[in-house]
């Protein structure tokens, strides 16, 4: 319990009170843990709706970038569909080479086989996959990769849905749309995302 002195304190100085902005930190110091553990629980315990899984609203590569043979229009369309593939598989990777006539990329973890090469084709100036392993490492590796939450990347897929939504999709809603596809977008990083969708709409 709270003596005398801790409860004139948070009820005389402003500055003391708005340190424990928490409803949680308030109870704990005003009326003691017990009261704070019952208000824990009752928010963990009530019930919450269950939205349905939120539809992949990047368009979707026309074919698998990962298979050998497969060609895409220019090089830059293959690193994008290359990139959509990748995140949407919880995968990473690292650029070894990229340049006007090839991409090729690797897996972050060294000892891991995995190498995908694309090249623009002389004769239509088509990108065409030419080398491709699997991965074989753990999936710990893929975790935390910069890529899968780069503005660019939910910019292109969240800038439709922005306008159909009238400009009004919060920053939660973008964050809950990533978590459902498997992708952990910190609020930082979908707040930059919403404001960089909000400016390339108005211009």
């Amino acid at each position: 319990m709270t003596s005398y002195l801790q409860n004139a304190a948070l009820r005389t100085n402003p500055l003391r009170a708005r340190l424990f902005r928490s409803k949680y930190q308030r109870a704990k110091l005003l009326h003691g843990k017990r009261l704070h553990d019952k208000l824990r629980r009752s928010n963990l315990l009530r019930p919450r709706p269950i939205p349905p899984a939120a539809p992949d609203l990047y368009p979707p590569p026309r074919a698998n970038p990962y298979a050998i043979g497969t060609t895409f229009p220019t090089m830059q369309e293959a690193r994008e569909a290359i990139l959509h593939h990748t995140i949407s598989q919880n995968l990473s990777y690292s650029v070894s080479r990229a340049d006007a006539t090839r991409y090729i990329i690797k897996c972050r973890c060294s000892t891991c086989p995995f190498r995908l090469r694309v090249t623009l084709r002389k004769g239509d100036g088509q990108a065409v996959v030419t080398v491709s392993r699997p991965h074989n490492c753990s999936p710990e590796v893929h975790k935390g990769w910069r890529w899968a939450s780069s503005v660019k990347y939910l910019v292109a897929k969240h800038k439709e849905a922005f306008k159909d939504k009238g400009g009004r999709m919060l920053v939660s809603e973008l964050r809950e749309l990533e978590l459902k596809a498997g992708n952990d977008v910190s609020e930082k990083q979908a707040w930059r995302a919403r404001k960089a969708i909000a400016n390339e709409v108005e211009s």
